[in-house]
């Protein structure tokens, strides 16, 4: 009877303790938008999380937060904030979930800010935890704890590490360096930052430092360099040590950059006892020229090059302790290369997915093919038998059968005539499905060869999927296309001819790929600083970011790419800061094109018309150049866009003088674009494709009493003369936001999309193709192309309906877009308060539709029905169910507002 009384004791002991914390969880923490990351820049960084609650219980959010920062997790653990403790802070509803080191409270932030206690030092590590309150101002559990480690905060520090080079060594040739150092303790918490222009991959003690490579991402080397922080801690022992780099010079040697290759490194720590511990690159290191090599000095447009690889050539344990360096050169030290040094605060590249070959043929005259089964962008390995000493292997890569090598990127593998000895690309990479191997005595064995796809490693966190085995694959082959031009933290036109990362792209793939489905918050923001680098002084924004070519071709929506990449960010996450690094570059940006406007219309502002497009690679190869008109009037529409947009910032930012002038330039602008190119007999604008209707609709060009005829337009051309998306690289753009954002137009959205005719996503999946290709055709030089990517932004915005009404999706919209050609979609976006989702299906007349909605945030749902009385919520009628409140009838619909929590709509379809 005793022990029963006890253990009722302990049960109501529990219970109780459970009544007092809440359901609502703090999960998914990261720091600069990066899960544990290693070498944060920022000395006031965001802390931010997101919220679960398993229970979804209706009307949960956060009220208020409180954060703790340690020295080590030990402290932690027991709740010790030797760092800083925030204190329980209030995080009302509609403000972002986000804890801020910052000495002040600034208004520059729409989210809490949190003051520091203690300023955080470089080269150290933190650890950090967070519980929140809920509606009820219950406590939550405190959330797993989560990590940051400081890069480099002064950057006089890096004044005591050289730049060093190789005195002999030329551009193509990879070089070893190294340097042995002594511990006299064992070691602490210690952390390597290394800084080269050019690619390198970091040894300690033999041992490669981590998974990334091509490291570090690619930035406008003139201006600003990343540096890689590597916690080598574990790598290190009590005693003799050495650090070794693989280098090579990479894009350093692309014709737009005029920095010279070299390398930069800085070790800082402690040991065991907490002293510390320091290293920088002198004229004391050891280099030697490796095995290796570039094929091409200098890369260029159509010839990126490729790698050479010497076996014979190879030194065994070249990076390992004990290893005997006294042959080698001692490094030449450099001036200081006059580049900002700035912490890789972006997912690094990795490889992502492996994959086997599929089939070996004989292509004749001596030539193997090897098919890996699909397109990528990455690296061969490939084991070799039965080569003697000096024979020659060429290695070419294509992603068509009839190509040796595609743009001249053709390895070669010499032997040393060890039998099994591999080739592995490092610091070049290929693209295509088929390897071609020529200087072979034999057929290779398939599971000798193995391709490696590399991208930036962005998390996925999206997702869709529906009754419509097309339409995933058109989704899935878009997000492939994405991560196969995304391989060096920007995205790319194409990964074998240019490299270059043209700014349509940029816009297109934010808003339909990166945004809704990945963690990429730290990415995007990166781009914007990309194209803040490259803006000239009098304001022209090149075409292409980072690398700063005055010559690739381009328009308006190109060279804004920063200014629209900042604003989709801004309304995925909520952060302004994003806004405030982009003011000024798009102030610079808007009056460039004030400056070369003639009777209210902007001009032609560049001599070469391929520096003044509009509309690029429609069907039927339709291009417009800067003298056609139709470019004219779709960089008029791209400037009205901008005004509207930064009018938008400007007003969020309060420069209200801002605010007045560049709105009355757009008051302006509007009748102009709609009194120079409206056809009223017509209701069509400049020539009447989809597109330039299109754009005239959501840059509100068109004048309300003629809003239906021009839409009208488009509806008879996509079911009529064009039966099929008739947009380019950047018609794209206003025309997939057009559709996205028009149930009325869903059902022809859908056939189009559902078609496999000519032109089509279907026709490509229906070839065969698994990226997209650079035209509307097939037979196009280049079939890994960013064109037309973006298709993705209209299955989860459109077809399920899922879009921010607010920044930050602290307000979002579900208004899903029932067709004849799905039976069910869903789909999930990573908001930064947690997972929304959106799943409807429907069977004969009858519709379910599940709508999740994160802790704190509210939504718009638009249920497909006009008749609010036949629709019921976890079979309840909408009057009686709980945390709804019936809004309007529209189109069709009935919408409503609910609070967070998981809802569960059923109804008769109209």
């Amino acid at each position: 009877m005793k022990n029963n009384v006890t253990l009722i004791l302990i049960l109501c002991c529990l219970l109780t303790a459970c009544s007092r914390t809440s359901t609502l969880t703090p999960v998914g923490l990261q720091c600069e938008y990066l899960t544990d990351p290693v070498g944060i820049g920022e000395p006031s960084p965001h802390l931010t999380w997101r919220l679960s609650d398993a229970k979804h219980t209706r009307g949960q959010m956060q009220t208020a937060c409180q954060i703790i920062v340690a020295s080590s997790e030990e402290l932690l653990t027991e709740d010790k904030a030797d760092v800083w403790n925030s204190e329980k802070k209030d995080a009302s509803p509609g403000s972002l979930p986000y804890g801020i080191f910052s000495p002040d409270f600034s208004t520059e932030y729409l989210m809490p800010v949190l003051p520091v206690v203690h300023s955080l030092h470089s080269s150290r590590e933190y650890f950090w935890k967070v519980r929140v309150y809920d509606k009820d101002d219950k406590p939550s559990v405190w959330s797993e704890p989560a990590r940051f480690v400081t890069g480099i905060l002064d950057p006089s520090e890096w004044d005591e590490a050289a730049w060093i080079h190789h005195p002999e060594a030329s551009r193509t040739q990879h070089v070893w360096f190294r340097k042995n150092f002594h511990l006299d303790n064992a070691p602490g918490g210690v952390f390597i930052h290394v800084a080269s222009l050019g690619h390198h991959e970091l040894y300690i003690n033999g041992s490669k430092a981590d998974d990334r490579v091509l490291a570090p991402a690619l930035t406008n080397f003139d201006k600003r360099l990343f540096y890689v922080t590597y916690d080598i801690s574990k790598l290190l022992s009590e005693g003799d040590n050495t650090v070794a780099v693989w280098f090579a010079s990479g894009w350093a040697n692309y014709d737009c950059f005029t920095i010279t290759p070299a390398l930069r490194v800085r070790l800082d720590g402690t040991d065991a006892d907490r002293n510390r511990v320091t290293l920088n690159t002198d004229a004391t290191w050891r280099s030697a020229i490796s095995n290796s090599a570039d094929t091409r000095e200098v890369l260029t447009y159509n010839n990126n090059g490729a790698e050479i690889v010497d076996a014979r050539r190879y030194i065994p344990d070249w990076n390992a302790t004990g290893f005997d360096d006294s042959a080698w050169a001692f490094a030449a030290t450099l001036p200081d290369q006059q580049v900002e040094l700035v912490a890789h605060d972006i997912a690094p590249s990795r490889i992502i997915e492996t994959l086997p070959a599929v089939q070996v043929t004989d292509a004749g005259d001596g030539v193997f093919k090897v098919d890996f089964g699909k397109n990528f962008t990455g690296w061969l390995n490939i084991k070799f038998r039965g080569l003697t000493a000096g024979d020659t292997v060429a290695i070419g890569s294509a992603d068509d059968e009839e190509t040796f090598a595609d743009f001249n990127i053709c390895n070669y593998f010499v032997s040393s005539g060890v039998d099994g000895e591999t080739f592995s690309n490092r610091f070049n990479y290929i693209a295509g499905r088929y390897a071609n191997l020529r200087g072979l005595p034999r057929a290779p064995r398939p599971e000798d060869l193995t391709a490696y796809a590399i991208s930036t490693d962005l998390v996925p966190t999206g997702h869709f999927t529906s009754s419509n085995s097309l339409f995933n694959k058109i989704y899935d082959t878009d997000l492939w296309t994405f991560l196969a031009n995304t391989t060096e933290g920007y995205t790319s036109d194409c990964p074998h001819r240019e490299r270059c990362g043209y700014g349509e792209v940029a816009t297109a793939t934010s808003w339909g790929i990166g945004l809704p489905n990945y963690d990429a918050g730290a990415f995007y923001r990166n781009v914007v600083r990309n194209w803040r680098d490259v803006q000239l002084a009098d304001g022209w924004g090149r075409n292409t970011a980072p690398q700063p070519n005055d010559y690739h071709w381009g328009g308006a929506i190109w060279s804004s790419a920063g200014l629209n990449v900042a604003w989709e960010h801004f309304m995925h996450y909520g952060d302004p800061k994003i806004l405030r690094l982009i003011y000024p570059t798009a102030k610079r940006w808007l009056e460039f094109l004030h400056a070369h406007t003639v009777d209210g219309l902007l001009t032609k502002y560049r001599e070469h018309s391929g520096q003044f497009l509009g509309d690029w690679l429609a069907p039927g190869s339709r291009n417009e150049f800067g003298d056609n008109p139709h470019a004219v009037f779709f960089n008029n529409c791209v400037y009205a866009m901008n005004l509207e947009t930064f009018v938008a910032i400007a007003h969020l930012l309060e420069e209200y003088d801002d605010v007045e002038l560049y709105q009355n330039r757009l008051d302006a602008l509007r009748p102009a674009i709609h009194n120079h190119f409206y056809h009223p007999e017509t209701a069509l604008y400049s020539g009447g494709t989809q597109v330039q209707q299109a754009f005239a609709i959501i840059t509100d060009i068109v004048p309300e009493e003629e809003l239906e005829r021009v839409e009208a337009t488009i509806a008879g051309d996509m079911s009529g003369q064009h039966p099929y998306f008739d947009m380019g690289s950047s018609g794209l753009i206003p025309l997939l936001h057009y559709l996205a954002d028009r149930p009325e137009m869903a059902s022809i959205t859908a056939k189009i999309l559902n078609s496999i005719v000519f032109p089509s996503y279907g026709y490509f999946i229906n070839q065969g193709e698994t990226t997209w290709p650079e035209d509307w055709k097939i037979d196009v030089p280049s079939k890994i192309h960013t064109c037309y990517t973006g298709i993705a932004g209209w299955l989860t915005k459109g077809l399920c309906g899922i879009q921010p009404s607010a920044p930050g999706y602290w307000r979002f919209v579900v208004k899903p877009m029932i067709v004849d050609e799905v039976d069910f979609a869903e789909a999930s976006v990573l908001s930064p308060y947690g997972l929304i989702e959106s799943r409807w299906e429907r069977k004969e007349d009858r519709l379910t539709l599940t709508v999740t909605v994160p802790p704190g945030l509210l939504a718009e749902i638009y249920i497909p029905a006009s008749d609010p009385d036949r629709i019921t919520e976890s079979g309840k009628p909408l009057d009686k169910a709980a945390g709804i409140t019936p809004s309007l009838i529209d189109g069709g619909y009935t919408a409503v507002e609910v609070e967070s929590g998981r809802y569960y709509f059923e109804c008769d379809l109209n």
